[in-house]
């Protein structure tokens, strides 16, 4: 019994990210059609700038006497590298069974080895959620249900969770309290649940407040007012 891998040429994930040269690649492989969107190896090693080339290859993995299989990222790397270091590979996914059979598209990633930090200053990790699964259909949608993702811009605040979204604007543009939406069936945001579902509002609002934490949010002044601000930087010759 046979599963039939799609290997995608996909990403690297260079640690030099201050050069902004992160970028994804996506192979997709749909029968006999292919595309490949392949970097060209430009730049210098001292400092790294030059993005790793991955490579992939097309694989047939066949189940073993319990229904399963495994693949590691040699199985369908096909050359790739990184002209400055060492490349690090991974998989999305490694495991199958017989629900998988058929065309399984996989994502290859590399890593190039050139550390840390960027002309002395830390390098941060990415963060956010790959759209990977839910562009190759695995999942419905790119978030869970449980992931909440928060939301800030010129004092209003947000978090969503799921279907729900909990929002708050200053008094100058809103009520200056934080009302909560069901917008998978009221994407007008007219029907305020905060009442309804207390629970809910107090995780969100806890949420929210990791969101800040993590994010260094500086919250506005009460009497700001986005408009007014406008018209100053306008003035001023700002665009923000």
């Amino acid at each position: 019994m046979g599963i039939l891998f799609s290997a995608g040429n996909f990403s690297q994930s260079r640690s030099t990210l201050a050069t902004a040269s992160f970028r994804l690649r996506y192979l997709f492989f749909l029968l006999a059609f292919s595309l490949f969107l392949i970097p060209e190896v430009s730049g210098q090693c001292s400092p790294d700038v030059t993005d790793p080339e991955i490579f992939s290859n097309n694989i047939d993995v066949y189940l073993n006497g319990s229904g399963l299989a495994t693949i590691v990222p040699a199985d369908v790397d096909n050359g790739s590298f990184d002209v400055c270091g060492v490349l690090t590979l991974s998989l999305d996914i490694t495991s199958f069974t017989c629900s998988d059979i058929g065309n399984n598209p996989v994502r290859l990633t590399g890593v190039d080895g050139s550390g840390s930090t960027y002309n002395g200053k830390e390098i941060y990790p990415i963060t956010g959620t790959s759209m990977w699964s839910s562009l190759t259909g695995k999942t419905k949608s790119v978030h869970t249900d449980e992931e909440m993702i928060g939301y800030e811009l010129a004092g209003s605040s947000a978090i969503f969770q799921g279907n729900y979204k909990l929002v708050i604007n200053p008094k100058t543009k809103g009520t200056g309290e934080w009302e909560l939406y069901d917008i998978s069936i009221d994407p007008s945001e007219m029907h305020n649940l905060v009442d309804e579902m207390p629970e809910l509002v107090v995780s969100l609002k806890e949420g929210y407040a990791k969101y800040e934490e993590d994010n260094g949010v500086v919250p506005v002044p009460a009497d700001y007012d986005v408009l007014k601000q406008l018209v100053k930087n306008i003035e001023s010759g700002r665009s923000h």
